[in-house]
């Protein structure tokens, strides 16, 4: 798309923050006005604006699409976002470990055990882990902790939820990274553990370690999200 405007400018909106392109108010993909909750997330979708060349690439813009996001997917299904989200407990990557070979149970010991150990002291959240690909049920108590926790963050840390939950297969190494527990390369290794331990035997994987670059900018994108878009950010860098 053509770049079809001069000026970019951000100012205060009713309780929050506008973009304004040639100040006509941005707006999202469904017409919604893009409100923004805080003015360093208005700062850094200006930024994202004002660094297009001649032609204007939304794939260079994470911060806009994820705003987006949040206004015209997660505010308007909010309810159904929790539910996906929460469903990560059943399925979650750190609660489905092995006992061979030795090295790789001992990198999951080391990796993950401390995770679920700080959500039980953090929330008195306990999830069933399961040694081997035996499919686990967690229990409606633990079910009902885990929404109270999701259903606290408002509808910006929700997406930025949603996409580290889906993006590291793990509600557990999501929340860990939110709260500032580990940091964007803790939460990479440990989203990625058995593709990494595969590689250090056979080598690695050109394609593997593309999806391993992605995983990581998409996991820093929605990082910075939730940094920007909150008064006060846990997450290291």
């Amino acid at each position: 798309m053509e770049k079809f405007y001069k000026n970019v400018s951000i100012s205060e909106y009713q309780s929050g923050w506008v973009v304004s392109l040639d100040e006509k108010t941005l707006k999202t993909p469904q017409n919604n006005k893009l409100i923004l909750p805080t003015k360093n997330l208005a700062a850094a979708i200006l930024n994202e604006w004002n660094t297009q060349d001649t032609e204007v690439n939304p794939k260079s813009m994470p911060l806009t699409r994820l705003a987006n996001s949040t206004l015209d997917k997660t505010q308007e299904k909010r309810e159904s976002v929790i539910e996906k989200i929460c469903s990560y407990a059943h399925t979650d990557a750190v609660c489905y470990q092995i006992e061979e070979p030795k090295d790789l149970a001992e990198r999951q010991e080391t990796e993950w055990v401390p995770l679920l150990e700080w959500l039980y002291e953090e929330w008195s959240i306990k999830l069933s882990i399961t040694k081997g690909i035996t499919p686990i049920e967690q229990t409606k108590e633990t079910i009902e902790r885990v929404l109270g926790v999701v259903s606290s963050y408002n509808d910006f840390g929700l997406t930025s939820l949603h996409a580290l939950t889906d993006g590291c297969g793990s509600i557990v190494i999501a929340l860990a990274l939110m709260k500032g527990q580990i940091d964007i390369e803790r939460a990479l290794c440990c989203a990625t553990l058995e593709q990494q331990y595969q590689m250090s035997l056979w080598g690695e994987e050109p394609a593997i370690l593309c999806q391993h670059n992605e995983l990581r900018e998409d996991i820093s994108n929605a990082s910075q999200f939730h940094i920007l878009s909150s008064e006060s950010g846990y997450i290291k860098n």
